[in-house]
Formats: C-alpha cells, sequence, structure tokens
C-alpha cells in the first residue's frame, strides 16, 4: 500500500510539474531560446505534460490568430474612421508562439500512456527530435504501471517498454544498457550517446565511435570522432 500511494502521489505531482514547467516556458522565464528536454522516469513524464500543456496552448493560440486577423480588418477599419493609431499590445496573449519553444525532447523510460491520437500533437511542438528510448527489460514499469492503471494499460502500454507506432517519434531499444528501472539515472549517458542527441545527423547516421565502440557514439571519421567523444564528456557530465 505504501508503494502504491507514493506511486501515486509522485505521478500526479509530475503531471502538475509537466504544467508548470509548460507556463514557465511560455511566459520565457527561460529566456527565448529553444530549450530541448531530456528526462527519465517521472521526468519524462513531466515532459510528457509539458508537451500536452504546450499543444492544448497552441491551439488556443491558433484560434487567438484566426480571430486576430478578422478583428484587426475590422479595427484597422475603424481606426482609420477615427484616425486613431494602433495599439500594438491590444491583442496581445503570449510572449511566443508555443510551438516555438521546444527543440528537441529525449523519453527515458516513460512511466506514462499516449494514446495514438495525442502524439501529433505533441510532435507538432517539438521543432527538432522527439525520442522515446524504451527497456524490455523494465518490469517495474511492465507490472507496476499496470496495476496502478488496468484499463489504460490494456490498449496503450507504458511509453517506457514500447515502441512508439507514430511517424515523427524516434525509438531506441536501451535494454542493453537498462536491466530495470532504477538503471536509468546511471546509464544516460550511454542511452544518450547512443541515441546520438546533439550531433549534426550526418555524424548520427554514418559509422560508430572508434573511441570507444561500446558508448554507441556515431561519426563519419576517426578523427571527428575524438573531438566529438571528448565534447560529449564534457558537456554531458561535467562537474
Amino acid at each position: 500500500n505504501i508503494i502504491d500511494e507514493q506511486w501515486t502521489l509522485v505521478a500526479e505531482r509530475a503531471d502538475e510539474a509537466g504544467v508548470l514547467l509548460a507556463q514557465s516556458l511560455l511566459n520565457s522565464n527561460a529566456g527565448h531560446r529553444p530549450v530541448s528536454l531530456v528526462g527519465f522516469s517521472f521526468g519524462a513524464r513531466i515532459i510528457i505534460a509539458c508537451l500536452k500543456e504546450l499543444a492544448r496552448n497552441q491551439a488556443i493560440w491558433e484560434q487567438q490568430q484566426e480571430g486576430d486577423d478578422q478583428k484587426e480588418s475590422i479595427a484597422a477599419s475603424i481606426r482609420k474612421s477615427l484616425h486613431m493609431s494602433k495599439n500594438p499590445k491590444e491583442s496581445e496573449v503570449y510572449n511566443r508562439e508555443p510551438a516555438s519553444i521546444i527543440e528537441d525532447v529525449i523519453l527515458m523510460g516513460c512511466p506514462a500512456s499516449v494514446k495514438s491520437s495525442k502524439w501529433p500533437s505533441y510532435r507538432e511542438i517539438v521543432g527538432g527530435r522527439l525520442v522515446n528510448c524504451y527497456s524490455k527489460n523494465d518490469m517495474i514499469l511492465a507490472l507496476m504501471y499496470r496495476v496502478k492503471n488496468i484499463a489504460s494499460s490494456l490498449l496503450t502500454p507504458p511509453v517506457g517498454i514500447s515502441h512508439v507506432d507514430d511517424a515523427g517519434i524516434e525509438n531506441f531499444d536501451v535494454s542493453k544498457f537498462v536491466a530495470s528501472h532504477g538503471e536509468y539515472c546511471v546509464a544516460v549517458r550511454e542511452i544518450l550517446n547512443a541515441v546520438g542527441y546533439n550531433q549534426p545527423a550526418e555524424v548520427r547516421v554514418q559509422g560508430r565511435c572508434k573511441v570507444n565502440p561500446d558508448c554507441g557514439v556515431m561519426a563519419t571519421d576517426s578523427e571527428g570522432v575524438s573531438t566529438l567523444h571528448d565534447e560529449l564528456s564534457q558537456t554531458y557530465f561535467s562537474a
């Protein structure tokens, strides 16, 4: 019962944190540059909740843009007849378009179910890559999640143990790095290297790392690999 209560509590707080993260990004609290989101376990669930909230706001933003175009033509004619100047803030709601915020998303062992019909709207929010890293060895998600979500998990298994068959979603089976759900925290480096996170597309596609073949880094030549491998080590795991 204690485990059940803690699981439910953490899941609810993760969903709430995802909404708050989306609101923070919409308010440009993190600046105006694109943001990449990387998370494992309930951190990945926070990201899913964030994408859901951004997708909701994107729909509202698009509706407002359509309505503003119609209102603007009417307001312009009124201002012209009354010789009024335009107020640039009169229809401002968002600091930026919700779909212009997220660059890349990396999900690892995500304890959340997402209906197939929802993925396209989440994918539209992500400007770059949307990567799902899952492990077939994750018995915590395979059993615990399904016990707590019997109805939904029968039709839609948790993202962290399944291949997402939707256009634009990249799937990586990281079972060789993760033997159980608790190992995601120590396998982040290997997983990010394996998926080619923050690497140019041509580097990800051609050949694997010759400096350390087990790390999963992909590169086109040995000279470029050495530099890339060192940069990755410093970027992801600098103290």
